[in-house]
């Protein structure tokens, strides 16, 4: 049985929000296809020119799930970075040129089905817009070793002074171990939903409830990154 339904999320949510995390066992999802197979074709093409010290990449968004918005993605993303973020329609076709048709269709139906399940099942501010700004589906093997902040402690935060800050993060496991958490183990096949700093302040959660995470410098490991945003407030 799916374990990407609208309870598992919203139970998920609901301790998101007190405790800071949530994580929900997807491994009946993640089959190798997902997993080590993806793994595998990842690491022989070369998606981002500075993979050997960032990641291996690919990014992309749905622009209308931007379209009533003033400049678009750009009212979190700076313009410049835009040029690494796909459209989805435009991932998909990368995707079916390098993996067919059938895993691009895998991977996108994924991807959208925890983007749908994330939003609308998103409470607890008094504001609960949420969007999304990127899925980035990341691969690194055991030769690369990443110089990217993220392989450094810290709480997630979107680019300050936007439209837009970010909420939530989302990162799903597939192959490898992405990420190392002060809180909490992560293991393979396991979908990790948490607070950015602006939610957990809004939510008025301390500082001992942050999700403090890096990832390791090297790999090998597979993941979908999932960043969500809400208007920015007064507030924070």
């Amino acid at each position: 049985m799916t374990q990407l339904t609208d309870k598992n999320f919203r139970e998920a949510m609901a301790a998101v929000n007190t405790q800071g995390f949530a994580a929900i066992d997807l491994s009946r999802e993640i089959l190798p296809h997902l997993g080590q197979e993806l793994y595998a074709k990842m690491d022989g093409i070369h998606f981002h020119k500075n993979r050997a010290t960032y990641y291996n990449e690919i990014a992309f968004y749905w622009p209308e799930d931007w379209s009533d918005v003033e400049l678009g993605i750009g009212a979190f993303h700076e313009q410049k970075s835009l040029k690494n973020i796909l459209p989805h329609s435009e991932a998909a076709e990368l995707l079916q040129t390098h993996f067919g048709s059938d895993l691009a269709s895998s991977i996108i139906a994924f991807v959208e089905k925890i983007k749908t399940l994330t939003v609308s099942n998103h409470f607890g501010l008094n504001n609960n817009e949420l969007r999304l700004a990127r899925v980035m589906m990341r691969q690194m093997n055991q030769s690369d070793h990443t110089s990217h902040g993220g392989a450094n402690d810290h709480e997630d935060i979107g680019y300050a002074n936007r439209p837009y800050q970010q909420l939530l993060s989302v990162i799903v496991t597939t192959f490898g171990i992405p990420t190392e958490a002060e809180r909490h183990a992560a293991k393979v096949g396991e979908l990790l939903l948490f607070n950015a700093v602006d939610r957990r302040k809004l939510l008025g959660l301390s500082e001992e409830l942050a999700f403090i995470h890096k990832g390791p410098k090297s790999g090998p490991k597979m993941f979908f990154f999932f960043e969500f945003l809400g208007p920015r407030t007064k507030s924070t």
